[in-house]
């Protein structure tokens, strides 16, 4: 393994987490309470997150499904969807 790599996966997954918690202060700092923003991360972070299988149950050609198999594992694909989904979701349940 190259020895950039075993310094830039840590970077990226510390990055991940600072977008994340950029993400969360956005969200909860604003004033107004927007509903469509929130409505806007859960459905592109829970797309994100079940892009797989969605890709394989789905009738779409094998080479989308192969070229998102050929991206996503190694990648922090799943762990921003997650991050995305949950923060809208706690946009849109809590209270200000």
């Amino acid at each position: 393994m190259e020895p950039l790599l075993v310094w830039l996966f840590p970077l990226f997954e510390m990055l991940l987490a600072l977008g994340g918690l950029g993400l969360f202060w956005y969200l909860f700092s604003s004033i107004q309470k927007d509903r469509p923003v929130g409505i806007a991360f859960t459905i592109v972070g829970l797309l994100l997150l079940f892009l797989t299988p969605l890709l394989f149950f789905l009738p779409v050609p094998m080479t989308l499904y192969a070229l998102v198999q050929y991206v996503s594992p190694g990648s922090y694909l799943f762990q921003a969807g997650a991050l995305l989904g949950v923060a809208g979701l706690l946009s849109l349940t809590l209270k200000r």
